[in-house]
């Protein structure tokens, strides 16, 4: 099942299916405070990071990215060795979201 709570999923392009990704995720059993990591214009001078979990994920989608392309991950990796905002630092941008530019 995609709602294991042991795996971590990879959605390229998830941008526009964020919401329907979480309620479909939370329905299908994975808890809503599952952490999760945005990553807009990966590898690019303007890549932009949001950590978030589940729940918001719609939010932060829409509130926290720009036009580029996203990479959603959805996951216990997402938080391996700390918490999801060690993990992906938060900056002025977005503070409320945990949004950094790197």
């Amino acid at each position: 099942s995609l709602a294991d709570p042991q795996a971590t999923l990879a959605i390229y392009m998830g941008k526009a299916a964020a919401a329907e990704v979480s309620r479909e995720l939370i329905a299908a059993g994975l808890p809503a405070n599952t952490p999760v990591a945005l990553v807009e214009n990966a590898s690019l001078p303007s890549e932009t990071r949001i950590a978030t979990r589940l729940d918001l994920l719609p939010l932060a989608a829409q509130a926290g990215l720009g036009s580029g392309p996203a990479l959603l991950l959805i996951g216990s990796a997402v938080d391996a060795g700390g918490t999801a905002s060690q993990a992906v630092p938060a900056d002025s941008r977005h503070p409320a979201l945990g949004a950094s530019a790197a």
